[in-house]
């Protein structure tokens, strides 16, 4: 009975501190007022850029 409920009480402790695991972003702002967000990771060899403005319906 006891190793199952401290079985459970790791269990639940492990995935916390896995939630609480959250990568280092940096940001910067231009001079011209358009905000950066960077994240590095080298396990995953991909570049993603979002490029978002104001234009069409939603200006």
């Amino acid at each position: 009975m006891h190793t199952k409920l401290l079985a459970a009480v790791v269990l639940f402790l492990a995935g916390i501190a896995s939630a609480l695991a959250t990568p280092h972003i940096q940001h910067w702002t231009s001079p011209s007022g358009a905000c950066a967000y960077f994240v590095e990771n080298h396990d995953l060899p991909m570049l993603d850029l979002t490029v978002t403005f104001a234009a069409g319906s939603s200006f």
